[in-house]
């Protein structure tokens, strides 16, 4: 059973590593699909800055509801962005209203750096019993 484990393991790895060789994205293109989706949703909130020196603070309505997102510490009381590292559509709501980048502000395990890293290494192939020593 661990040997087919092990292959499978082989075999997965091969082709995750393959398939997005020529991808030049900064996020991974599941992660990028899910951010275009938050934009779409984003549309409807209204964010509000609330006078922060830094100018991170906002709160984000689309009513009856009201969100506080906080850009400088990357927090949204729906906590998506905290649980995920991928912005939530109130973050991007309010990073719109700044004309920041939301892909720079995604965690840096969702970036295609970490998925190169993730598959940096390979499994090695193991010949037969009866070839060993």
């Amino acid at each position: 059973m661990l040997e087919e484990v092990r292959c499978y393991v082989m075999r997965i790895m091969a082709r995750n590593k393959k398939a997005l060789v020529g991808y030049s994205g900064r996020l991974v293109p599941t992660h990028q699909s899910r951010l275009e989706r938050e934009k779409r949703e984003s549309n409807k909130w209204r964010p509000l800055p609330n006078g922060d020196d830094a100018g991170n603070v906002y709160e984000v309505q689309c009513l009856p509801v009201k969100l506080s997102v906080d850009l400088g510490k990357a927090t949204c009381n729906c906590r998506l962005w905290q649980l995920t590292g991928l912005l939530c559509r109130h973050a991007y709501a309010a990073l719109a209203y700044q004309n920041r980048r939301p892909e720079e502000y995604a965690h840096n395990w969702l970036t295609m750096g970490a998925y190169n890293a993730a598959y940096q290494c390979s499994m090695r192939p193991i010949p037969s019993q009866r070839f060993w020593e």
